[in-house]
């Protein structure tokens, strides 16, 4: 029997922390962004962004505790859908949808007692558009039991047991939670009843990169010396916590080290029964490891409650070298009080210069007042922009402008804006312009139209450099949903991949045929050829069901996620209840001019699942011009099994051939094993590096050599240039 916690639906309103990604930057960048929830009296959970609303959700069983999302994809794309018994209580199948379209065979059974039952395909806690990671394994009303699988790309990457109680028992490879494509950290070690015990080791590519103990008495306590690994981790951005636990607590001096592209930040301080005390300093190294200066912090109280007090000078959640922007004033009792003022330079300038700032009321809450400059996540040297408006206990009200300063010599201009409610609801209200969430120098998209109570209603218009290239109508009721013939910008639109998608919708909902069309970066300026232009540059289309739920259907030609002008990839084949089935073609063409041909591609199994089976020749994730890299062999229920080669060609070539491979086991588990040629991960055209040596039960052993060979001469071969060593 499951013990439910008893929830009390209360009406109110809640301020978070939410996180989004910037895909201005190759890795995209995780950023921080705030949340207003809303839970009204129609039991609704409302989410919010800057006065927007961006999500409601029906919340049928108020008796438990609702789920609360703070990913901004996941809060826009994710959908699940299923039946409830007596209107209250799920029961049957559930399945997933990803921005409108099923996820392969994600999802399950609820039990007549509304607990999960039986075989589930559970989406990771931190899934997004680059973590499209999934837990596999067996439920006992409500329980996880035996063994459970997490997968990425088709492959194994943890696993371990769940004992009778629902809790994990035994040996775990577990994901880290801020897994995604380019941070694949692992967590290696035991759990007792739930528990982490013993050793446990962050591991990166089979690398050690951190760790420490836990007490053996099963209490989850961490002891002695860690290397702790932040949230936001990755291979751009690494930040580590290095210091000494005692009875779970942090104790004594900790270093956090932050190392990014071209600069490191290090933060140095003492803790006390696990909170911060006294002084902490904050220094920027630049070249190489020389500390150039300090450049921050403040102090802690001495009574162990960890609250900043007096003067401080912080550093941004999003400062990094193209970046650096820095907030000076004074807290008191752990919030900011009085005047604060936001400071940022550029890699070129030595000193900072205020752009921006205000006030927070002179009590102990931490409330903005009054009129405030604030800076953009987006502002960099190549494209600053600026809000002003006024704040009124913390809540933006009236007039909002935006402004940009396109270079550090120019005046700002505004480019946007519009009103907030004056009752402090923060609802964005009549007429606005508003700046799409990646806006920089390469892509100056706007959004032009109407608010009503925080909705988007009738007619908005999209615009490039002041151009209209799409838009359409929202509804009047003030539901935000789109209706009629509509223009969208693909998400990943900018400069060098102008993609829209054109067609109709119902109730919010995609319906029949829908075009996919594109630009070059050379065809903007001919504004008289722009039809013209769009016939000739189509790309792909499909039509979408005339049903409520608006999946693709039939024939379509998707184009890849990344497409631009030096990745012009497009899928073909035929979805049926918007999942691939039968065969599916991947084409390619390296420039407008030419005509695609078939590189890759395979079979998919007819049932409703979107499995793969059988020979397949799929792409690299980072397939470019200068990255032609396939991966040829065998599915089985949707996992590689068998031997799998790495080809490859230059931009110059058509033929591919073998550069590397090796096998995976046949229990379709996506496992690697035995001998192996890996490319490395910053494998490309001008940078030909690759890793050769041996898997057991997917992980690396013994020997591995890493070996180069210049582009100017491949026929050379690969050379040894280093090698590093790996437990059995």
């Amino acid at each position: 029997m499951i013990k439910q916690e008893q929830f009390i639906w209360e009406e109110g309103t809640q301020e978070l922390k939410g996180i989004y990604w910037d895909y201005r930057y190759n890795p995209p960048l995780q950023r921080v962004t705030k949340l207003q929830i809303i839970f009204t009296k129609h039991k609704e959970i409302q989410y919010f962004r800057d006065g927007s609303r961006l999500r409601i959700e029906q919340i049928k069983d108020t008796s438990k505790k609702p789920e609360i999302l703070n990913n901004i994809e996941q809060i826009l794309y994710l959908q699940w859908s299923g039946k409830y018994k007596q209107n209250i209580q799920k029961i049957g199948k559930w399945i997933a949808k990803w921005n409108g379209q099923i996820i392969q065979d994600a999802g399950g059974y609820y039990s007549d007692k509304g607990n999960k039952t039986g075989f589930w395909k559970e989406l990771y806690i931190n899934y997004w558009t680059e973590a499209q990671v999934y837990e596999e394994g067996e439920y006992n009303e409500g329980l996880r039991t035996g063994y459970w699988k997490q997968i990425f790309n088709a492959q194994l990457m943890g696993h371990g047991q769940y004992n009778i109680k629902g809790q994990k028992c035994g040996k775990w490879v577990e994901l880290w939670e801020g897994f995604w494509r380019k941070s694949q950290v692992k967590q290696v070690g035991e759990y007792k009843n739930g528990k982490k015990v013993g050793i446990w080791d962050f591991e990166y590519r089979d690398s050690k990169i951190g760790g420490g103990s836990y007490e053996e008495g099963g209490d989850g306590v961490k002891i002695g010396r860690w290397i702790d690994l932040d949230d936001t981790y990755d291979n751009s951005t690494l930040v580590t916590h290095i210091g000494v636990y005692k009875n779970g607590k942090k104790v004594g001096l900790w270093k956090t080290f932050e190392k990014q592209s071209l600069c490191n930040i290090i933060y140095i301080g003492e803790f006390e029964k696990g909170k911060k005390v006294g002084i902490w300093d904050i220094y920027w190294i630049w070249n190489g490891n020389q500390i150039i200066g300090y450049s921050g912090g403040g102090a802690y109280d001495d009574k162990g409650n960890g609250l900043k007090i007096g003067k401080w000078i912080d550093l941004d959640d999003e400062f990094n070298y193209y970046y650096q922007v820095i907030h000076k004033g004074e807290y008191k009792n752990g919030h900011k009080v009085g005047r604060w003022e936001m400071q940022y330079k550029d890699d070129t300038h030595r000193q900072f210069s205020t752009f921006g700032g205000g006030s927070y009321d002179q009590g102990s809450d931490g409330i903005k007042v009054g009129k405030w400059v604030e800076l953009d996540q987006k502002l960099d040297k190549s494209s600053q922009v600026i809000h002003c408006g006024e704040y009124k206990n913390g809540k933006k009200v009236g007039r909002w402008e935006i402004l940009q300063k396109e270079d550090i010599n120019q005046g700002y201009s505004t480019i946007g804006g519009g009103s907030y409610n004056e009752v402090g609801e923060e609802f964005k209200i009549g007429k606005w312009i508003d700046l799409d969430d990646n806006f920089e120098n390469s892509k100056q998209v706007t959004y032009n139209g109407e608010y009503k109570n925080s909705k988007k209603v009738g007619k908005w218009d999209i615009k490039y450099y002041n151009e209209q290239i799409g838009g359409g109508q929202y509804d009047d009721q003030g539901d935000g949903a789109k209706i009629g013939k509509w223009i969208d910008l693909d998400s990943q639109f900018n400069d060098s991949y102008q993609v829209t998608h054109d067609g109709e919708y119902k109730n919010g909902k995609k319906v029949g045929r829908w075009d996919i069309k594109y630009r070059d970066e050379k065809s903007k300026v001919f504004a008289t050829m722009y039809k013209i232009l769009y016939t000739v540059n189509y790309s792909g289309g499909g039509q979408y069901h005339e049903g409520k739920d608006g999946t693709k259907i039939g024939k379509w030609i998707d184009l890849d996620d990344k497409f631009e002008n030096s990745k012009q990839v497009t899928y073909n084949g035929e979805y049926k209840n918007g999942k691939k089935v039968g065969k599916w073609d991947i084409e390619y063409r390296d420039n407008s001019s030419k005509q695609f041909s078939k590189i890759g591609g395979g079979q998919y199994d007819q049932g409703s699942d979107e499995i793969k089976i059988g020979k397949w020749i799929d792409l690299d994730e980072r397939f470019y011009l200068y990255n032609q890299v396939t991966y040829n062999g065998e599915y089985k229920n949707g996992k590689k099994v068998g031997r799998w080669d790495i080809e490859f060609r230059d931009n110059s070539s058509q033929l591919f051939y073998k550069i590397g491979g090796g096998s995976y086991d046949d229990r379709g588990d996506g496992v690697k094993i035995g001998k192996w040629i890996e490319l490395d991960e910053g494998f490309y055209l001008y940078k030909q590096v690759i890793h050769n040596g041996d898997y057991n039960n997917g992980k690396k052993v013994g020997k591995w050599m890493e070996m180069k060979r210049e582009w100017k001469l491949m026929k050379d071969g690969f050379k040894k240039v280093n090698e590093q060593n790996y437990e059995y």
